[in-house]
């Protein structure tokens, strides 16, 4: 495993002013708030950073303004996705020009395809463009479910170093994880909430967007189970979940919202789990703690309500709270 690939990635949003035009200075801010506190990589142009509602050349004037300002101090993962091949291809050559250390790329889907079909979409990418391409497994968005064993599959591309895994099942984890074993390649958990124990299972680390908001403790969780300090990492896991509200879940007590999650990621539930539209909690939560930035989305997801705010604000002084015990 490439040692560059691992640890706490953040997925950043895509600040937005009020007339949800693309906000490149808020953009700049996002980059050096995460760079000021420790977060190994960053990713733009990813689910959080609304990548389905920007235009082409929307997305290019994020990736320039992106590559300026992270500037190689870490690896930069840039989202490369689309509804179909050819146009991934050019979002991935742009990447490319702006410096990208890897693409992120998840398969929007509208006709159902075959995994075949899906293969050769992410063979095509890895072999026409020279820059490692992360397949980002995201069915609870995306719609497109596939097999622990076809997941393995694409691992097994040359041209593709990891991937990144937003399925929140615990056994389709276990087994990615498990067939996987051996191939020298980075497995990131896109839910924060499970990286603990992506971790035993040989991952990678984390791609999610709660690293804006408190990568502090998701690195210390990255750390004690590296080190084996399986009790801190455990406590630190725990504390994360205070934050469960910024992915518009609800406000119960860490151990309460532990449980809860562990609940809807077995098989008889996780079925029932539907990827939130709730990106303005996020942007909410990053100007609450300073950026300057609006918790504007591009519609038509559902803006910011006033109960929102104070939602935010409640998980905020929860993670202020623990971080002083």
């Amino acid at each position: 495993m490439d040692k560059k690939f691992e640890g706490i990635y953040s997925i950043l949003p895509t600040p937005m002013k009020e007339d949800q035009s693309l906000d490149l200075a808020g953009m700049e801010a996002v980059i050096e708030h995460n760079l000021k506190h420790g977060v190994n990589g960053i990713v733009v142009l990813g689910s959080n950073g609304e990548f389905p509602y920007l235009s082409f050349e929307e997305k290019k004037s994020v990736m320039e303004v992106s590559a300026k300002a992270v500037a190689k101090r870490v690896p930069l993962i840039i989202g490369a996705s689309a509804m179909f091949t050819r146009e991934v291809v050019e979002l991935a050559k742009l990447a490319l020009l702006n410096q990208a250390d890897g693409i992120l790329s998840v398969l929007p889907s509208y006709y159902p395809l075959s995994f075949p079909d899906i293969l050769a979409h992410y063979k095509t990418i890895s072999e026409t463009v020279k820059v490692p391409v992360f397949y980002y497994h995201f069915p609870e968005a995306s719609g497109t479910y596939i097999k622990p064993e076809e997941f393995v599959e694409i691992l097994k591309l040359p041209g593709v170093p990891g991937a990144k895994n937003s399925y929140i099942a615990i056994s389709f984890i276990k087994r990615l994880m498990s067939k996987s074993r051996g191939l020298g390649k980075a497995v990131f958990t896109g839910a924060e909430f499970n990286l603990k124990k992506t971790l035993e299972m040989g991952g990678a680390g984390s791609m999610g967007p709660l690293a804006n908001i408190w990568p502090e403790k998701l690195r210390e969780i990255f750390q004690a189970t590296r080190n084996g300090k399986m009790s801190e990492a455990a406590k630190a896991q725990r504390d994360i979940f205070c934050l469960m509200p910024i992915m518009a879940g609800p406000g119960l007590p860490p151990g309460l919202a532990q449980t809860l999650f562990r609940v809807v990621s077995r098989p008889a539930f996780n079925w029932y789990y539907k990827a939130s539209p709730n990106l303005a909690l996020l942007k909410e939560g990053l100007r609450q703690l300073g950026v300057p930035i609006t918790a504007t989305v591009r519609s038509p997801l559902p803006q910011l309500t006033k109960k929102d705010q104070e939602m935010v604000a409640k998980a905020l002084t929860r993670m202020k709270d623990l971080s002083r015990d």
